[in-house]
């Protein structure tokens, strides 16, 4: 209940006809008197008890003449509201009850550490206060202000809600967040071109962290060498070489190679579908793909023409066949066009990663949200948001 500091409420009971001609009518039953006790109440300081009492009209808050019979109700205030549920004789019954929500302190907001959803402390007054959790796959209540989330649907996006719930079953406003959870068997790794440093997230939510390359380098991540592991690489814009190296450890290159130019895009890919991930490049200014079925200095196998000036590049086995396939993402439209198909993205300021779906073996995007303001991510460090604006972004399997 919320009243104002220095107002208080009585209640009177009247059974008298005429007792008081400020009230409504010559009705018996329940007066609601409203007294303001701060200073600036009366002129006087004679203004004491009922003469301080509120009257309609002073256009104040908490102004009102009212008599309330059998079954009638009022609210005095926001929140307060006072009922006569019953009368015998010249005895009434009257109820006094709640009805103001909790609220949430400004700037409320969801977050995640670790698999646990947390949220601040609501307001109410003197009330206990619950708080009613639901997720995709549940919905429970809980008195404390964070809880352990599981059984999300893997790789997709979750909207979580808390709503906060007074003693007196007030509902308050429902604070959302939407969630990123990581595919099964997948894992994301962030790589900080100021620095060379990479950062992975495995599934079960442990981290890892290697530094690799030089700054301003471009990252890669495949399985270099068929054993079932991506592994970082890079491209190194300056020289035109490729730097992959066949374990996530700090350490040098295993393997070196000249391929493209300056302007180069980096991407890999098991091309020829021989179980083993190759370089590639995408030249803007040709909107042409180079790829190469091997992890060696030469010629590309295949050149394709593919896009429009503006696209982004990005490689995936999209239609589960065991070879990965190009694909553009249009930013001018938000499209991304693969050589069957293609869908519409939406905004242009999404971060998209390119993730196994192990139930079909396609690869899919993963919505990492906006650059700017990324999703968090159930299973991440405290702060729940990993890849921060400025990094790269990639997923695997390690």
């Amino acid at each position: 209940m919320k009243l104002d500091p220095g107002v208080a409420i009585v209640l009177d009971v009247r059974v008298r006809s005429g007792y008081d001609s400020s009230l409504d009518g010559e009705a018996e039953g329940v007066t609601v008197h409203v007294l303001d006790e701060t200073t600036d109440a009366c002129p006087i300081t004679s203004c004491v008890g009922l003469n301080r009492r509120i009257r309609a009209l002073q256009g104040t808050a908490y102004g009102f003449s009212h008599v309330l019979d059998v079954g009638q109700s009022m609210e005095i205030t926001p929140g307060v509201v006072v009922a006569v549920t019953g009368r015998n004789g010249d005895t009434f019954s009257v109820s006094f009850g709640d009805d103001s929500p909790p609220w949430w302190p400004d700037g409320s907001e969801l977050s995640v550490s670790g698999n646990t959803l947390l949220w601040p402390s609501a307001l109410d007054d003197g009330q206990k206060i619950s708080y009613e959790v639901v997720t995709p796959v549940s919905r429970y209540m809980v008195d404390s202000t964070a809880t352990s989330v599981s059984g999300l649907p893997q790789g997709a996006l979750s909207v979580l809600e808390v709503t906060p719930y007074d003693g007196a079953g007030n509902r308050g406003r429902t604070l959302a967040i939407s969630v990123q959870s990581l595919p099964a068997g997948s894992g994301l790794a962030a790589h900080d071109p100021t620095t060379g440093k990479w950062t992975f997230l495995h599934s079960n939510g442990a981290l890892k962290e290697i530094f690799f390359g030089v700054p301003g380098d471009r990252p890669m991540l495949c399985d270099w060498n068929g054993d079932g592991i991506d592994t970082v690489g890079l491209y190194r814009q300056s020289d035109g070489y490729l730097y992959l190296r066949n374990s996530n450890t700090t350490g040098f290159a295993d393997l070196v190679m000249y391929y493209g130019i300056r302007e180069d895009v980096p991407l890999c890919g098991d091309w020829n579908g021989d179980g083993s991930d190759s370089i590639g490049i995408y030249r803007p200014s040709e909107q042409r793909f180079y790829l190469r079925n091997s992890n060696t200095q030469g010629f590309a196998d295949v050149s394709i023409v593919y896009g429009n000036d503006g696209d982004l590049p990005y490689a995936g086995d999209w239609n589960g066949d065991g070879r990965d396939e190009i694909a553009v993402h249009r930013v001018s439209n938000g499209m991304f066009y693969t050589a069957g198909d293609s869908w519409l993205l939406g905004q242009s300021d999404r971060r998209w990663v390119v993730v196994n779906n192990t139930d079909d073996g396609r690869d899919v995007l993963f919505d990492m949200g906006a650059i700017a303001h990324p999703y968090q991510v159930l299973g991440t460090v405290s702060g729940g948001v990993f890849g921060q604006a400025g990094t790269t972004v990639l997923a695997g399997s390690w």
